[in-house]
């Protein structure tokens, strides 16, 4: 459906399960972690960034998953997989704190996860339906479909029933469960931030994505759970963006507008179009418009019925309003957070000791 054209970016995660971690300190993860500025990696010496995720494995207790991460565009002289799997194998005893010589390897998997701005990708054609991937839901932040496709598995099933109920299956009516989602273009904002340009053009500071991603959080955590949750879960939503500019313009303004200075004017008003979208169909998703529109949908026949339902729960996600109904964390027992700090500091200061 895309007829051939390019995506616009790209997160290439490689990474291994692997046995011989300590357990003691083994019972801690690291969502985005970067231990390091941006260097130049590939046959072109490009300007890369690269992150870390890491959590214990469910095989054992000495069993330990460990990603490395960046994003990209599709410029030749990005780095390839395997140049990228490379310094997987290079970084990772400084990341960690452990020799390669001391793991047993379980499984080595690697992903390239291509994004499009054009998303959610509407069907094409009467009586199918993309989903997963395919359909393009996920953010250019994410690791594929999966996540987005479990966040949107409601509205989905939702809507697939109720299109089939109402013999609503032509390419019309199935185009209406991927509508535009203002939220989800918003994200691209965030991977220009972290995708630091090719070679060849003018460079960033070595130091201008660690700073932006460390105040970013900072002013995530100050903003407290409920800002954070969602943005780590990939839901963006007007009042977290908010808070967050918010506090980055309090707390770090330089950081700020090194960000704008950096991204230029054209990726920021693109942003504030989308923002701006977030803030109508945040207004749209309010309680006093979904229960006229569930009123007109009781009273319309099925197709109708169809598509406004559709309408609604396209506002809804779009705005960032699913993510209320998703369960509460259950909080950590401060015996067990203390370990895991605990485990997290050892496991930091013998990768210091490793890495010189």
């Amino acid at each position: 459906q895309r007829a051939g054209a390019a995506p616009d970016g790209a997160c290439i995660v490689v990474g291994t399960c692997a046995s011989g971690y300590d357990e003691e300190t083994n019972v801690f993860g690291d969502i985005i972690f970067s231990d390091q500025l941006t260097d130049v990696a590939g046959a072109s010496n490009c300007p890369t960034q690269y992150f870390w995720e890491s959590f214990p494995a469910s095989s054992g207790p000495a069993d330990r998953t460990t990603y490395l991460f960046t994003y990209l565009d599709l410029h030749p002289s990005r780095p390839s997989v395997s140049e990228i799997f490379d310094d997987y194998w290079r970084l990772l005893p400084s990341y960690q704190g452990i020799s390669l010589e001391e793991l047993k390897l379980r499984r080595a998997l690697f992903g390239l996860f291509l994004s499009y701005k054009d998303s959610p990708l509407r069907a094409g054609f009467d009586r199918v339906l993309q989903v997963g991937d395919a359909s393009g839901v996920q953010s250019p932040l994410s690791f594929g479909g999966f996540g987005a496709l479990m966040r949107h598995l409601p509205r989905l099933t939702d809507g697939i029933s109720s299109a089939v109920r109402a013999k609503a299956v032509r390419q019309s009516d199935l185009a209406l469960l991927n509508l535009y989602q203002p939220n989800l273009r918003s994200a691209w904002l965030f991977q220009a931030a972290m995708r630091p340009p090719p070679a060849g053009a003018p460079a960033w500071e070595a130091g201008f994505i660690s700073r932006v991603l460390a105040a970013t959080f900072e002013a995530m955590t100050a903003s407290g759970d409920s800002v954070m949750r969602p943005f780590l879960q990939d839901v963006l939503r007007v009042d977290g963006l908010a808070l967050t500019i918010g506090g980055l313009m309090l707390t770090s303004p330089l950081v700020a507008i090194e960000i704008v200075l950096r991204l230029g004017p054209l990726a920021i008003a693109d942003w504030s179009v989308h923002f701006a979208a977030m803030l109508a169909y945040s207004l749209l998703a309010s309680p006093p418009v979904a229960t006229a529109l569930m009123a007109a949908q009781r009273a319309s026949p099925p197709p109708r019925a169809f598509a406004l339902q559709e309408l609604s729960n396209v506002w809804k996600y779009g705005a960032g309003f699913d993510f209320e109904q998703l369960t509460p964390p259950t909080p950590l027992p401060p015996a067990m957070r203390e370990r895991a700090r605990g485990a997290a500091a050892a496991m930091r200061s013998a990768a210091n000791t490793t890495g010189t």
